[in-house]
């Protein structure tokens, strides 16, 4: 969304937004409000600006969830892992112009989830292969003689 003046903002036209548009105008007519969606039709130079802005706010919240990524360091859990993942498909679905920085951030989630899998595959190793450790399989034909 880009702000063009006091009340007015600027999104994409596309079926997704125009949806939620009318849904939010609909809801705020039932509520005995007032709502109004307008399509404007932009020059070229307005559209590369307003994409120009939009990519440039999407490129500060990519940029930001690696810089977070990097700071929690490889040796995550899924549970971070997954919130990682949520932020970068929050910042996706307003991405509309496939800013520079969203591949980068798309793959060092994907590169943390990688090291975080490693980490546990590699801990469940250790204790199965631990000094009288027994298997899964061991431990359930005990149980069931």
């Amino acid at each position: 969304m880009a702000q063009v003046g006091d009340g007015l903002v600027a999104l994409p036209f596309d079926a997704r937004t125009k949806e939620q548009l009318e849904w939010v105008a609909a809801m705020a007519l039932e509520s005995d409000g007032e709502a109004i969606v307008w399509v404007a039709v932009t020059t070229k130079h307005q559209d590369a600006a307003l994409e120009a802005g939009l990519n440039a706010d999407r490129d500060a919240e990519y940029a930001a969830l690696i810089d977070d990524i990097a700071a929690a360091g490889a040796g995550v859990d899924g549970r971070t892992v997954s919130r990682f993942r949520r932020e970068w498909r929050r910042i996706e679905r307003r991405d509309h112009f496939r800013s520079p920085r969203r591949d980068e951030a798309r793959l060092a989630v994907q590169s943390l989830a990688e090291a975080a899998v490693d980490i546990e595959e590699h801990a469940i190793r250790s204790n199965a292969e631990a000094p009288g450790a027994a298997s899964v399989d061991e431990e359930a034909q005990g149980r069931s003689r």
